[in-house]
């Protein structure tokens, strides 16, 4: 295996962690503004 091509792939694993944890914290973050929203909801804080 060539250098480079070691390295591409090095490279396109970090991208690949970096978009999954990128798209688990949206996540995470939709889950809990939802939470919230309904908490305020339940509480007559609705507009």
């Amino acid at each position: 295996m060539s250098r480079s091509l070691f390295q591409s792939q090095k490279w396109l694993g970090r991208v690949g962690w970096l978009i999954l944890i990128w798209g688990i914290s949206v996540t995470a973050l939709l889950a809990v503004a939802l939470a919230l929203r309904a908490v305020l909801s339940i509480a007559g804080m609705t507009t």
